[in-house]
């Protein structure tokens, strides 16, 4: 039997097995059941990756709304047991931001059941008509508060069903590199996001250069009046 919650507070939605503690990283708050009409919305009525299954059935596929943006995103997992808890995550939300990059479709922060030393293979769908070179795949560590980037990984745009998406690969051994806890212990944990360069608009530089070029129009403006009531010189 699956039992799907959700926590208030970072918009974090978790599912897993009866019995089995959730492990939730950046939330503290109560946890509210989530019914199945929550994932039967997701792409693909309730397939997102359309492999013929409802996503609610699987324990290794789950699908959700980022942060109530009406962006849904699917996460399919192979090679552990199920999917522990599945996260979305606002990046604005965490202590350090990532210099330079924005999180369109934020972080999804998830730990899986395995057996000690599992490598996972993981498939982000978020389902969106974007272009896959825009973007590179990075991951947070909340123990070092730090970003990188995942490598091995891929990002591609395809149709799955009806619905175009952004589809993500990659791999992730239970111990190694990008699991947070870095110990085989057969819990693997690993926050991570589609990151694209900042444009001005998102740093709030543009905002700024464009107070600096009206406060010189101005200066030149008052300059040159100045010239011409005291100084009687043509311009």
């Amino acid at each position: 039997m699956w039992v799907k919650f959700l926590v208030r507070g970072v918009s974090v939605l978790a599912v897993a097995s009866v019995g089995i503690v959730l492990l939730v990283h950046h939330a503290s708050a109560a946890t509210i059941t989530v019914n199945s009409a929550d994932e039967d919305a997701a792409p693909n009525d309730g397939d997102g990756n359309d492999d013929g299954t409802l996503d609610r059935l699987q324990p290794t596929v789950t699908s959700f709304e980022i942060d109530s943006s009406g962006v849904y995103e699917t996460l399919v997992t192979q090679g552990c047991s199920e999917n522990g808890t599945v996260a979305s995550v606002d990046v604005s939300s965490l202590a350090q931001r990532d210099s330079g990059k924005v999180y369109p479709y934020g972080l999804v922060d998830f730990s899986l059941n395995c057996s000690r030393g599992d490598t996972v293979t993981v498939s982000k769908y978020v389902f969106v008509d974007d272009q896959p070179t825009s973007y590179v795949l990075r991951k947070y560590n909340p123990n070092t508060e730090t970003y990188t980037d995942v490598s091995g990984s891929t990002i591609v745009s395809q149709t799955v069903g009806s619905t175009q998406a952004l589809v993500t690969t990659y791999s992730i051994t239970d111990g190694g590199d990008l699991d947070d806890d870095g110990e085989a212990n057969g819990v693997i944990v690993d926050p991570v996001g589609l990151a694209t360069t900042a444009s001005l608009a998102d740093t709030g530089v543009n905002v700024w250069l464009y107070g600096v070029g009206v406060l010189s129009i101005l200066s030149v403006g008052v300059y040159l009046g100045f010239r011409r009531s005291n100084l009687g010189v043509r311009i």
